[in-house]
């Protein structure tokens, strides 16, 4: 009987101690209290996974689509040196994409792309922006 508990207390207390090392406690949390919107861009402004306007730009993506309540996607044209694919994904699927909306991701001034066609309606530090055709 006292070897069983003894057993009971190692076996509880390594696992308390995993979870701890884990940040169990800390992460279920999170997920308790944010919702699945702000942990994604919470993610990706911390410049994990893709970043927030770098590479793939999941998180300028995903801020854009919610702050201007966006259903069909607009074009996204990525100017990164490596060969990305497109997040269409974070729009709902199904829907034709808008040409007169642009989201350019990962803009540098040595690309060529005429502005005075379009409408800046956010510019994220001169690299990620959403366009409207005027």
């Amino acid at each position: 009987m006292k070897k069983n508990k003894a057993y009971l207390f190692l076996i509880l207390g390594l696992v308390l101690i995993i979870l701890m090392k884990n940040d169990f406690f800390k992460k279920s949390f999170f997920i308790i209290t944010k919702s699945f919107e702000e942990r994604f861009i919470i993610a990706y402004q911390n410049n994990q996974f893709s970043g927030y306007c770098s590479k793939e730009a999941h998180g300028y993506i995903k801020f854009i689509k919610n702050e201007f309540s966006i259903e069909n996607p607009p074009k996204i044209i990525n100017f990164s040196e490596k060969r990305v694919k497109l997040p269409y994904w974070i729009f709902s699927k199904n829907k034709k994409i808008n040409n007169d909306t642009i989201i350019l991701l990962n803009f540098r001034k040595d690309k060529n792309f005429n502005f005075n066609d379009y409408l800046i309606k956010n510019n994220f530090n001169n690299q990620c922006f959403f366009l409207i055709k005027k």
